[in-house]
C-alpha cells in the first residue's frame, strides 16, 4: 500500500460554490504543484467554505487506485 500526496491551490469564490451546492456543477478540477490535473468531488471542499468560498493551500493523499483519502488546508489566504 502506497499512498501519494499533493499540494495545490484553490481560489473559487462564495458565489461560484454556490453552483455545486445547487447541484449544477458537482467536480473541482484543481492542478497540483507538479503539475498534474486532479477533478475531486465538490463535496471534500464543503468543511472549508468560507464567507469567501473556499480560499487556501491544501494537502490531498490519494491511496491505492488514486482512491481519495483526505483532504486537509495548510494555509489560508
Amino acid at each position: 500500500m502506497s499512498s501519494r500526496t499533493f499540494t495545490f491551490s484553490v481560489d473559487i469564490p462564495y458565489q461560484n460554490f454556490l453552483d455545486y451546492y445547487k447541484g449544477i456543477a458537482s467536480t473541482v478540477v484543481v492542478t497540483a504543484d507538479s503539475g498534474e490535473s486532479m477533478e475531486l468531488d465538490a463535496s471534500h471542499f464543503r468543511d472549508f467554505v468560507s464567507p469567501h468560498g473556499v480560499r487556501g493551500r491544501f494537502r490531498l493523499v490519494l491511496g491505492d487506485g488514486n482512491r481519495f483519502e483526505s483532504l486537509e488546508m495548510i494555509d489560508e489566504f
